[in-house]
């Protein structure tokens, strides 16, 4: 099962109600009484600039020339300058303090816009001068703080990424796009931590994820790690962890009652943790699912080798082996009276003799090259194993 599984995206609306409002050209007067002089109305912004500029030395109070050099600055992306004069018309005409906002979120859309682009095409300084010039003219916007993430994230500063991501979902918590966005950069980072053996950290991260989201994936990731730490623990430790993972797998079937990958999982769990008996009925259980699944019978093996069931194990091994190799041979009743023949005196021959051939007969290789023979007598659901004329541990009922 893969580490991470993908989210769904949606873009909040832009602020298309308000582009036709604003952006009518930057001499144009809001609200309210004119109380600059006219002679840099009209005039290309170069050339108007000085002039207002001017107007503003003698007259420091003159709203409309603050805002009309607020507009020439954040049309050049001289941000915080523009900031700085909206501020200005703020304090001289607090009645006016929703038409800057109106303003400055327009020029906000407009630079989140460029950084958006930017971060398309790879260009990560020019994404990050734009986020700087939209953190400028409206500090503290949560899509601002979402592609700050994004872009750390795409410079691999995954860190700095989970801290943009984390204001992000802060500043709008019912945002569903920042939420899974603060989510899939968690998950990302804790499966680099996994997979880097900071078991520590990764768990640390899905921890939050949890709290942000709790879901039966999560859960089951959650389970991975604390196996995972387990078996790194000290002794003294490591049932604790055992049991974080073993309440982590069943949460995960409380809610996802055929969740195979999280009952095999549960399996091992309970076997590291020594509760044999209900290791074996989870993977007797899987096994009357899976009956040719020859890993669900090598784990089986396992369960009944560490209880001191060897009997059971040794029968169990060999079932999971040619089962895994997948060899079967084409003609199991030639195989079989060669193999009699071969051991005249053995269990098999005289099982051969009585019942004829086998259910079947599959065959795998041991280091060095030896080619291995296992033999399967089913009789309705109680399996003998044979291997080398003899028979392998004991008789394996198994429900089908």
């Amino acid at each position: 099962m893969p580490f991470s599984r993908p989210s769904a995206f949606r873009r909040r609306a832009p602020f298309a109600a308000l582009l036709g409002l604003v952006l009518v050209g930057w001499g144009c007067a809001a609200s309210g009484p004119a109380s600059a002089p006219v002679a840099w109305h009209g005039l290309p912004p170069e050339q108007a600039e000085p002039l207002i500029r001017a107007d503003l030395e003698k007259n420091p109070r003159d709203v409309e020339a603050h805002l009309a050099l607020a507009r020439i600055l954040a049309d050049r992306g001289q941000a915080v300058e523009a900031g700085e004069h909206l501020a200005w018309v703020r304090a001289l005409e607090p009645k006016r303090d929703g038409e800057m906002d109106r303003i400055a979120h327009v020029y906000l859309a407009r630079y989140q816009r460029t950084a958006s682009d930017s971060l398309a095409a790879g260009d990560f300084p020019g994404a990050e001068a734009a986020l700087d010039r939209a953190e400028a003219i409206v500090p503290n916007d949560p899509r601002t703080a979402l592609l700050r993430g994004k872009l750390f994230s795409s410079r691999g500063e995954m860190d700095a990424a989970l801290m943009a991501f984390r204001t992000a979902w802060m500043l709008s918590p019912e945002d569903r796009e920042l939420r899974d966005a603060f989510l899939g950069a968690l998950l990302a980072d804790a499966q680099k931590r996994y997979e880097a053996e900071d078991f520590q950290t990764a768990w640390q991260q899905l921890e939050e994820a949890i709290r942000i989201q709790d879901s039966p994936d999560l859960e089951y990731l959650r389970g991975l790690v604390a196996y995972a730490r387990a078996r790194r623990a000290p002794d003294m430790e490591r049932p604790a962890y055992l049991g974080l993972a073993e309440e982590a797998f069943r949460s995960v079937l409380d809610h996802a009652h055929d969740d195979e990958d999280a009952a095999f999982n549960l399996g091992a769990v309970l076997l590291a943790s020594e509760q044999y008996g209900e290791a074996a009925r989870i993977y007797w259980k899987l096994i009357e699912k899976h009956p040719r699944d020859g890993r669900l019978y090598l784990a089986l093996a396992h369960v009944h080798s560490m209880s001191g069931d060897s009997e059971a194990a040794v029968a169990e091994e060999a079932i999971g082996k040619a089962l895994r190799a997948g060899q079967p041979v084409d003609d199991p009743l030639g195989w079989a009276d060669r193999a009699g023949r071969r051991f005249p005196e053995s269990d098999l021959a005289t099982v051969l003799a009585a019942d004829g051939a086998p259910e079947a007969i599959y065959t795998y290789t041991v280091p060095g090259g030896g080619l291995v023979e296992v033999w399967f007598y089913d009789r309705a659901g109680l399996v003998e194993v044979f291997r080398e004329g003899g028979r392998l541990g004991t008789t394996i009922e198994v429900q089908r």
